[in-house]
Order: C-alpha cells, then sequence, then structure tokens
C-alpha cells in the first residue's frame, strides 16, 4: 500500500472517526491494523479468488469490531475497504 493510499484510507477514517468521538491515536492504530490485515492476507490475485476475499472481510471486520464499530458499521467499513483495494488493482 503506498503512502497515497494509506492516506486516503487515514482520511476516510477520521471522518467516521468523528462520527464516532475516536481519538486520534485511535485512529492511527485502526489504520494500521487494517495495513497489516491487507498485508498479511492478500495475494497477487486475491480479488478474482473469493475464498481468499471471504477471509479478508471477516479480518477487517474483526479489526474495525476490536475498535468499537458497531457490526453493521463494521461490515460496511470491511466492505469499502476491500472495494477501495480492489479499484486500485
Amino acid at each position: 500500500m503506498s503512502k497515497k493510499e494509506s492516506t486516503k484510507i487515514i482520511e476516510e477514517l477520521y471522518k467516521i472517526a468523528n462520527e464516532l468521538q475516536f481519538e486520534d491515536s485511535k485512529i492511527i492504530g485502526l489504520a494500521q491494523d487494517i495495513t497489516k490485515v491487507i498485508k498479511e492476507n492478500g495475494v497477487i490475485d486475491w480479488s478474482k479468488r473469493d475464498d481468499i476475499k471471504a477471509r479478508l472481510r471477516l479480518e477487517l471486520r474483526k479489526t474495525f469490531m476490536t475498535y468499537g464499530y458497531p457490526a453493521d458499521l463494521a461490515k460496511l467499513e470491511a466492505d469499502r475497504v476491500l472495494a477501495q483495494e480492489e479499484r486500485k488493482g
């Protein structure tokens, strides 16, 4: 993940965090954990393999929920991160 892409994710998380009243350090930790999940679980053709996408989605949801996101919002955010990664190519 490039610095530009990380910055975009962090900006999105700040927007959501303001709604949920997160602290800055918590946002940075969440962004780092999301990056870690993607790096650890992503493979070259992950966007074409449903099993890999499902595993990534699950790990991202768990990460969001660890940071206090409600389950429904965690699902939406996990889907948003995956869509963003797919567009990236």
